[in-house]
């Protein structure tokens, strides 16, 4: 972020291409920031001043360069040129019966053990299918709670501390978190309305955030 927006003054793309290349290895640390790639381009064409559509191209083949190798290891190894490898899992294991909006990653204890029995007997290409099976007949069956669970989830990201999801989370630390990070959650909001008039230049702050919801 700091260097795009001390890039957008320059002639030269060389910023956007260390960019795209952080970005890219931020895609392959935690895959949802793809999500942020398309917007930051679009910021780009926005606020450079100079070369402003090269730049952006320059961003996104440099981020896929970064992203590349994963992408074809996934394609030999599962079958799918993808970028997690733990989609289905989390698909299926993320909207069990047993899930709640606030589980996160601590959803190890909700597969079957009938059907960790079929995954230890399956390769990872076969194991995410039966994955992907086994999620798609349990949001057919219940719709319903689906839709309140991904609602859930997605308030569950705007809560005022931050909540460590592979483990419970005390009392204690959540008011730390809250008299912590509350307020940079609150500052920012109120950022965002007040200094409204720069929000094509501000709004790169948000691509990260939207892209993780």
């Amino acid at each position: 972020t700091l260097i795009l927006l001390r890039g957008r003054r320059s002639s030269r793309i060389t910023p956007e291409i260390l960019a795209g290349l952080l970005l890219g290895l931020a895609v392959l640390a935690f895959g949802h920031v793809i999500g942020a790639v398309p917007f930051v381009a679009i910021w780009i064409m926005l606020n450079k001043r100079q070369a402003s559509r090269t730049a952006a191209v320059a961003m996104l083949i440099a981020c896929l360069i970064a992203i590349a190798p994963w992408v074809v290891r996934n394609k030999l190894a599962v079958g799918k040129a993808g970028l997690s490898t733990a989609f289905e899992y989390n698909l299926c294991l993320g909207n069990a019966p047993g899930a709640r909006w606030d589980s996160g990653s601590a959803i190890s204890h909700l597969e079957p053990p009938a059907l960790s029995k079929q995954i230890a007997k399956l390769r990872e290409g076969d194991a995410a299918r039966l994955y992907f099976k086994t999620a798609i007949g349990e949001i057919k069956s219940e719709p319903g709670r689906i839709v309140v669970l991904s609602l859930g989830k997605a308030l569950n990201y705007w809560r005022f501390y931050p909540n460590t999801v592979a483990r419970t989370v005390s009392l204690r630390e959540k008011l730390i978190g809250a008299m912590t990070y509350g307020p940079v959650l609150l500052l920012s909001l109120i950022w965002l309305v007040v200094d409204r008039r720069r929000f094509r230049l501000n709004f790169l702050f948000w691509c990260y955030p939207v892209a993780a919801m």
